[in-house]
């Protein structure tokens, strides 16, 4: 029988996890990656910072290791050119 089979976690494990958060959450999360990543060093205590950001964000149906794939995700971005002013722009007028 596939009565146990659970479809959500199916479709959750089909988008990153990132994707589940909105625009300016991501825009967010990038920004303080981006500032943490600002002189060259990333410290241990902003890599705490972040990865409690990370994991107060996740929706509460995300796994502790599709919330540590986020985490990790955006801390590789920062190997990458960000533009910053269009992550600002992503914020909105709320944030």
């Amino acid at each position: 029988m596939t009565a146990n089979s659970d479809s959500s976690s199916d479709s959750a494990s089909a988008t990153h996890p990132l994707d589940q958060l909105s625009t300016a959450q991501r825009a967010l999360l990038r920004i303080v990656c981006w500032v943490a990543w600002a002189d060259g060093d990333f410290a241990d205590e902003e890599r705490q910072l972040l990865e409690t950001l990370v994991f107060r964000l996740m929706p509460p149906e995300v796994g502790i290791a599709e919330a540590e794939d986020a985490f990790r995700s955006l801390v590789a971005e920062q190997l990458q050119t960000i533009d910053l002013e269009a992550l600002v722009a992503e914020l909105g007028d709320s944030d």
